[in-house]
């Protein structure tokens, strides 16, 4: 890290005591979930306005995987390849790098390595790995609204200074931006809604993108539309909404809350009872 940053400096001619540091793992709070929520909905807005934009992957060991972790693992996250394309989408890949124990290296040297880093839906995530433990949301759902936001202001300035970030993402935007996506959870030593009983992956289809990004396009296409262009004269499409990760999670803290006092009045149930038996044991 402070090879990173010493790089950084001797690269841009600027004193190491002008030089500010926005460093993911330690600027994002790790304790208060919901300012955690919030700052990872705003890792795109970060990297966006930085002035450089370096990784810092040296090879090693991950402590609790023992997983080799590099720049290739980097680039296989879906975090850090969100990272990498809200910085790209409004810089380009000019001071992008990957720091060496020597120096800056490029961080997208080949165009199969940036097309990688900006598939960022496809990327490798944590809460997928675990199942997705209690039902809890998938990350994919947090980060749609950034993304699309992202998105958004690459289409508005698509005719000027995001020309080229439009050109790329035009033609697999379908890809990159899934109407869909595969969310799958492990079901332990419990039954399932089918009655049936065991250890398994469950997998179902859910909404991501659905049609909001056309959505978004429409609305840009109108805000910037002369009195004549037919659009404004146009009937609105019927969208496919996107992804309804907070109606489930109202409706998991609503299981949750009729689970426990379901509890606490087996419990206390229980209670009387063992107060009944007592009476009638004296």
């Amino acid at each position: 890290m402070r090879s990173a940053v010493e790089s950084v400096s001797k690269h841009a001619g600027v004193p190491l005591e002008r030089v500010r540091v926005w460093l993911d793992v330690v600027s994002i709070p790790q304790k208060n979930t919901g300012e955690q929520k919030l700052a990872m909905a705003s890792l795109p807005t970060f990297a966006a306005v930085c002035n450089y934009f370096v990784v810092v992957a040296p090879e090693t060991v991950h402590a609790d995987t023992d997983c080799k972790c590099d720049a290739v693992s980097y680039r296989r996250r879906a975090w850090c390849r969100a990272e990498v394309m809200s910085c790209w989408a409004r810089n380009g890949t000019g001071d992008m790098y990957l720091s060496t124990n020597q120096t800056l290296e490029p961080l997208a040297p080949s165009n199969d390595v940036l097309a990688e880093s900006l598939d960022v839906f496809s990327g490798e995530l944590t809460c997928c790995s675990l199942g997705h433990p209690d039902g809890c949301l998938c990350d994919r759902e947090h980060l749609m609204l950034p993304m699309l936001g992202m998105y958004g202001m690459v289409y508005r300035d698509r005719h000027g200074v995001a020309r080229d970030a439009y050109a790329v993402l035009e033609p697999i935007r379908e890809k990159l931006f899934p109407k869909t996506f595969v969310y799958s959870r492990f079901v332990e030593d419990g039954v399932r809604g089918d009655g049936d009983c065991g250890n398994e992956k469950i997998e179902t289809t859910e909404p991501l993108f659905g049609d909001l990004v056309e959505a978004v396009e429409r609305d840009i296409d109108l805000a910037s539309a002369q009195s004549d262009d037919p659009i404004l004269r146009a009937r609105p499409p019927d969208y496919v909404p996107g992804t309804n990760a907070q109606r489930r999670a109202g409706l998991r803290r609503t299981r949750k809350l009729h689970a426990e006092n379901s509890l606490r009045s087996l419990d206390k149930s229980l209670r009387a009872l063992d107060k009944l038996r007592s009476s009638f044991l004296k």
